[in-house]
């Protein structure tokens, strides 16, 4: 494990959090037959924390399953906090193959426009960002087509 400290990760901050850590912490300072009986103790609650969680709200989730969009990228990024090293460096080369990948992907499509290319170097969070301010500046068929209806109006 790495000299400097790990983040929780969610499921450790549903199961316990900073709480359970100090007494996590404590655990040294006792004697052997409560070291073993506090860190029994500890885990019974964390257990009982996660499936509380899961019963009352059912889902931990960073993207909702109503976008049905999912980042592998993301996801990497979020595992390489948690890495050693020599594993970080693959994980960091696994998510330039995507990339690659992506780009690759986006210049072979024949069909694509240049939006669509460009969205393919977004994240969800950007694409999602570029597509409502594409819908802003789209002139809506309903007010007369190219012009939005307002060239007319102008003398």
């Amino acid at each position: 494990m790495d000299e400097e400290a790990m983040p929780f990760t969610a499921l450790d901050k549903i199961a316990g959090g900073e709480q359970l850590q100090m007494l996590k912490a404590m655990l040294p300072y006792l004697g052997g037959k409560n070291q073993r009986f506090f860190a029994v103790f500890i885990k019974v609650i964390e257990i009982q924390n996660i499936l509380s969680f899961f019963n009352s709200s059912g889902e931990m989730s960073i993207h909702t399953q109503s976008e049905g969009k999912f980042s592998m990228t993301d996801m990497l990024d979020d595992i390489k906090n948690y890495a050693g090293k020599s594993q970080r460096e693959n994980i960091e080369q696994a998510m330039s193959m995507i990339q690659i990948m992506s780009m690759m992907n986006a210049f072979t499509d024949g069909g694509s426009s240049p939006e669509d290319m460009m969205s393919a170097f977004l994240s969800p969070e950007q694409q999602a960002m570029f597509s409502a301010y594409e819908s802003m500046f789209t002139p809506d068929a309903s007010e007369g087509g190219e012009g939005g209806g307002s060239e007319k109006e102008q003398p």
